[in-house]
């Protein structure tokens, strides 16, 4: 049975299909009604699924690029207004080119309009990608047009959903290491970073791999929360977390071109685990 979508966004790479497993090892360890924190968010499909079958009593989005914490922040603080703005908005190449300068002024730009600009350039990019091209070309000459992967109705649900939770939804703005440090005692954390061989272009966050050992360092050590690590397959990364238990590799298929690519999945080691995932391949082809 395919999985329900909540995150309003079309995001590369996104864990959507991981929502099941996630909830699997939430309610087999006791930890229904708890607290889930997502540290590199992006579309947020797994916690708002968690939250929105009420696995977990609260969630918290994390994310370090501004653009992304702008649209969450709006969605979920500033959820009327925001609905408003995306029912009202012309869905044309016109738009399109305004919506793009924000998005290249995003250190100086105004919170709410660069979360729609984010929301808005997320719905009509190839892919979702910001930095992308829009569907369709510039003259808008392709097989399928600006307005494709813009739903008004089926997204402005989306966001009502959110809007009815926002009490319980907490976003932020923070470097994961920090957050990390800081302490996250007794919940649920899935990690996402940045993978090792994806292109600067997927990702406005970079890891160098300083930043990847420093993850690494934090969660190998004994901590007080229940962490969840998703990752590419690389020799860096295996060398890293050598001493963990990790899942099976994946078949993760991403954005259009239905490229697979193998992942990795690392449990933290209190997790109990049921079952084999050797012979699923998950699909997060984004709607």
């Amino acid at each position: 049975m395919p999985n329900k979508f909540y995150s309003p966004l079309r995001y590369p790479g996104g864990k959507t299909a991981l929502a099941p497993l996630v909830k699997s090892l939430v309610y087999e360890n006791n930890l229904v009604g708890g607290d889930y924190v997502e540290l590199y968010a992006g579309g947020a499909g797994v916690a708002l699924s968690l939250l929105l079958e009420e696995y977990v009593s609260r969630i918290q989005i994390n994310d370090l690029d501004r653009s992304i914490y702008a649209l969450w922040h709006s969605a979920v603080h500033k959820n009327e207004r925001f609905m408003r703005e995306i029912e009202n908005i012309p869905v044309t190449m016109k738009t399109w080119h305004a919506q793009k300068e924000v998005q290249n002024n995003k250190k100086n730009a105004n919170l709410f309009e660069l979360g729609v600009s984010t929301f808005f350039l997320n719905r009509t990019n190839v892919s979702g990608i910001l930095t992308g091209g829009v569907i369709g070309g510039f003259e808008q000459s392709g097989k399928y047009k600006i307005d494709a992967r813009f739903n008004k109705p089926e997204l402005l649900s989306r966001l009502e959903a959110i809007g009815k939770y926002a009490r319980r939804i907490k976003v932020s703005n923070e470097n994961a290491v920090d957050l990390l440090d800081e302490g996250l005692s007794d919940k649920v954390v899935y990690l996402d970073p940045p993978y090792v061989k994806k292109s600067q272009r997927l990702y406005m966050n970079t890891y160098s791999e300083d930043d990847h050992k420093a993850i690494s360092k934090i969660l190998t050590k004994k901590c007080d929360f229940f962490w969840i690590l998703s990752y590419d397959q690389d020799p860096l990364i295996e060398k890293l977390y050598r001493t963990c238990r990790k899942s099976a590799i994946r078949n993760m298929t991403y954005g259009t071109s239905r490229k697979s690519k193998n992942e990795l999945i690392y449990f933290h080691p209190r997790l109990k685990v049921k079952g084999s995932m050797n012979d699923r391949s998950l699909n997060l082809m984004q709607r």
